[in-house]
C-alpha cells in the first residue's frame, strides 16, 4: 500500500499504523502529530505574510512532489490538514480521501471528494489529478493570505479571483504570478507538477547575502580544485555532487579516496574550505542543502558541541525516519528531500548511522563561532 510506504519514507507525513474496513467504512490509523493546524494558526496570529508563505511552499511542495511520485493524490489538502508541529516543521496530514492511481487512469472518472472551494473544478466531477492538489495548495495559500474563506476570494459575475482585494499585506508580484497559476481553473494552464512550481517559485527570489564563490575564487588553504564540485552542483547532479564532496573534503585533510575523515581532522578542517564547499551547496539548492543549513538545523534542535542532540538532529534532516536511521540506498539525492539532508558520508552511512549525526554534531558545534559558517 503507497500511503504506508510514504509514512516511511518522510519525516513530513505521519506514518500509517494500520487500516481496516468495518461496516462498509474504511478506516485509517495515522501517526499523531503533537502540533498546531495552520486555520488555528490562522485564527490565532493573523494572516500570513509574503516570507511565511514562500516558507510553507518551499517546505510542502517537496513533500507533495514525493506524493506524486508514489502516484497518490492527497485531495483534501487545506490548512486544517496542515500541521505545525511543536519543533516548527509542517507535516501534510490526514491521507483519509487520498486516491492511488496508475498513469494510464487518470483521465477516468472517479469518486468526488474533498473539502468546497479547496477542491479543483477537474476534482469536483471526479477527475482528480497532481494538478488538483496543487491547485489545492495555491487556495490554501489564499486563505492565509486574506483570511478569508475561499468562495469569499472568487467572483462568480466575472469568473476571476479577487484576492489582492483582501491582501493585509504586500506581496510580490513573483508570487503573484505563482499562486494565479497554481489556481488555474484549467489544468492545462496550470503548473503540472510540483517542482515546477518550486522552481517557478525561486527563480525571481532576490539573492540571499552570502559568501558565494565565483567562477575565478573557489577559494582553499589547501589548494583543492573546487571546479568539478561546482559544475556537479550547477547541473543538480546531487547524487554525484555529494560523492564529489567527500573526495574534495579527502584531500583537503591529506587522505585519499576509499579512506574517511577523522573527527578531529573535522574539528579542524579549514574554514576557507568549508565556506567554500558549504556555499556551493546553499547557492546551487537555493538554500535547501549545505553546512550552513545543517548547522542551522542543529542549533535549533538545541544542539551544542557535545554531540548528544544526533537523534533529534537527524529527525530533522530526514536521516532518521520514524526513529529508524537510514541505510545508504534510502537517501534522497533530490529536492524533494528535507531541507539540510545533503552532504551526508557514505563511509558512515555504512557504518552506524548513528555516527554521521554526532560527528556532524560535534563538527558542527565546534563551528558555532563566526569564524566559519
Amino acid at each position: 500500500m503507497q500511503l504506508a510506504e510514504l509514512g516511511h519514507t518522510h519525516p513530513q507525513i505521519p506514518e500509517l499504523l494500520a487500516y481496516f474496513t468495518q461496516d462498509n467504512q474504511q478506516y485509517l490509523v495515522q501517526e499523531f502529530i503533537d502540533g498546531q493546524n495552520l486555520a488555528d494558526e490562522l485564527e490565532n496570529n493573523g494572516a500570513f505574510n509574503e516570507d511565511q508563505i514562500i516558507a510553507l511552499l518551499n517546505s510542502l511542495l517537496p513533500v507533495l512532489q514525493l506524493v506524486h511520485d508514489k502516484q497518490v493524490i492527497h485531495r483534501d489538502i487545506k490548512p486544517e490538514n496542515i500541521i505545525r508541529r511543536n519543533d516548527g516543521e509542517l507535516v501534510l496530514v490526514d491521507f483519509g480521501a487520498a486516491k492511488t492511481v496508475k498513469p494510464t487512469a487518470l483521465s477516468v472518472t472517479g469518486t468526488v471528494i474533498g473539502t468546497q472551494g479547496y477542491t479543483s473544478p477537474e476534482q469536483a466531477i471526479g477527475k482528480a489529478s497532481f494538478a488538483s492538489d496543487i491547485y489545492s495548495l495555491g487556495v490554501t495559500c489564499l486563505n492565509l493570505l486574506t483570511q478569508k474563506q475561499p468562495w469569499e476570494l472568487f467572483d462568480v459575475e466575472e469568473g476571476k479571483w479577487v484576492w489582492r482585494n483582501y491582501l493585509t499585506s504586500p506581496v510580490s508580484d513573483n508570487l503573484s504570478q505563482v499562486l494565479d497559476k497554481m489556481i488555474e481553473g484549467a489544468t492545462k494552464r496550470r503548473y503540472q507538477s510540483a517542482i515546477e512550481v518550486l522552481q517557478a517559485l525561486n527563480t525571481h527570489l532576490p539573492e540571499q547575502p552570502t559568501s558565494v564563490p565565483s567562477d575565478d575564487n573557489l577559494s582553499s588553504e589547501k589548494g583543492v580544485d573546487y571546479t568539478r564540485l561546482r559544475d556537479l552542483l550547477k547541473a543538480r547532479n546531487w547524487k554525484e555532487a555529494n560523492y564529489e564532496t567527500y573526495l574534495v573534503m579527502l584531500k583537503v585533510v591529506g587522505r585519499k579516496e576509499g579512506d574517511w575523515i577523522r573527527d578531529s581532522e573535522l574539528l579542524n578542517f579549514p574554514c576557507t574550505d568549508l565556506r567554500t564547499i558549504d556555499s556551493l551547496w546553499v547557492q546551487y539548492s537555493k538554500g535547501r542543502f549545505g553546512f550552513s543549513v545543517q548547522k542551522k538545523i542543529y542549533l535549533s534542535v538545541g544542539g551544542k558541541p557535545d554531540g548528544n542532540y544526533y537523534e533529534k538532529f537527524g529527525d530533522r534532516v530526514g536521516w532518521r525516519v520514524k526513529q529508524s536511521w537510514l541505510n545508504w540506498t534510502q537517501v534522497t539525492f533530490d529536492t524533494t528531500a528535507p531541507v539540510g539532508h545533503l552532504p551526508v558520508s557514505r563511509f558512515r552511512l555504512q557504518a552506524v548511522m548513528e555516527m554521521i549525526a554526532t560527528a556532524w554534531g560535534v563538527c558542527l558545534g565546534a563551528l558555532l563561532s563566526p569564524g566559519c559558517l
